[in-house]
C-alpha cells in the first residue's frame, strides 16, 4: 500500500501537469512554448551558441578567437581582479531575460542563471578553490522595493552547486542613483566612488573571494566593490558576471 507521503508527490504531480496543460509555460524572449523554461527551444539554442562566444578571462570583455589579445584592456585586466568570468554577451536572448529577471518580479530566472554558469567549466573550476562568494548587495530601500537581490538569487544557487558559502560582507552605503540612468562611463563612476562599506574584514582576509553580479557594464560596480573586499585583504579575489556588455554596441540606459 503506498504511503501518504507518495500519494501526496503523486497528487502535486498531477496537479502540476494539468496546470503546464491548461496554462502551458511561455518564453520570456518570444512567447512561444517553453520546452526548457524559461527559454523555448530555438531561443535556447541560441543561448548555448551565445554562450560559446570567446572573452577576456581578465576583463569579460569579448574577444575575436579564445586567446586572441585583448582590445579593451590589453591584457592588463580589470583592477583589482586577478579574474573576471562571464556566461555570455548582453545580447538576446540573455537581455530581456536579465530585465524580467531585474525589473518584472522574475526571480527564479536568476536561478537559472546561476545552472547555465556552474556549466561552465571555467566558473567551476574557479568555484573550486573559492571559500566565499560575495554578491554585490543593493541599498535597503531598493532591495525592499524590489523584493530581492537578484546578485544575491543567483549566488546562492551558485554557491550551492559548488558548495561554496555565500556572504553579504559589504553593505551599500548609498541609494546611488540607478546606473541604467546614468549614461556616461564617468558619471557611472563618480555615482559609485563611495558606494560601499566593509561590514566584516575578517571574513575576507586571507580568503578567496568571489563578486557576483548580474551584467558588467563599464565594470564601475564590480570596482568599487572589488576596492572595497580589497581592503580586507583578501588572498585573491575575482569576479562572476552573468552578461557583459559589449561597449561597441550596448546603450546602457537599458541595464
Amino acid at each position: 500500500m503506498a504511503s501518504a507521503s507518495s500519494i501526496l508527490k503523486q497528487i502535486r504531480g498531477a496537479s502540476a501537469d494539468a496546470i503546464d496543460f491548461c496554462f502551458p509555460p511561455t518564453c520570456r524572449v518570444c512567447d512561444a512554448r517553453a520546452q526548457r523554461w524559461p527559454l523555448c527551444e530555438d531561443c535556447h539554442t541560441a543561448m548555448l551558441e551565445l554562450e560559446r562566444g570567446d572573452y577576456c578571462t581578465l576583463c569579460a570583455l569579448p574577444v575575436a578567437e579564445r586567446g586572441a589579445p585583448c582590445p579593451y584592456c590589453l591584457g592588463e585586466g580589470l583592477f583589482p581582479f586577478d579574474r573576471v568570468l562571464r556566461l555570455a554577451n548582453y545580447q538576446e536572448p540573455i537581455k530581456p531575460l536579465v530585465v524580467a529577471m531585474k525589473f518584472h518580479h522574475a526571480w527564479p530566472i536568476g536561478e537559472f542563471f546561476a545552472g547555465r554558469l556552474f556549466a561552465q567549466q571555467a566558473i567551476r573550476d574557479l568555484l573550486s578553490t573559492a571559500d566565499l562568494i560575495v554578491p554585490v548587495p543593493l541599498h535597503p530601500r531598493r532591495q525592499v522595493a524590489r523584493g530581492y537581490n537578484q546578485a544575491e538569487v543567483i549566488a546562492r544557487r551558485l554557491g550551492k552547486f559548488g558548495r561554496v558559502p555565500v556572504r553579504q560582507v559589504a553593505a551599500r552605503l548609498a541609494d546611488t542613483h540607478a546606473q541604467s540612468l546614468t549614461q556616461s562611463k564617468s558619471l557611472r563612476i563618480e555615482n559609485l566612488r563611495h558606494a560601499f562599506g566593509l561590514l566584516y574584514p575578517k571574513q575576507v582576509a586571507g580568503r578567496n573571494v568571489i563578486l557576483l553580479d548580474d551584467v558588467r557594464t563599464t565594470a564601475a560596480t564590480l570596482q568599487s566593490l572589488g576596492r572595497c573586499i580589497r581592503s580586507g585583504k583578501p588572498a585573491r579575489l575575482s569576479a562572476i558576471v552573468v552578461a557583459t556588455a559589449d561597449p561597441r554596441h550596448s546603450n546602457f540606459e537599458e541595464i
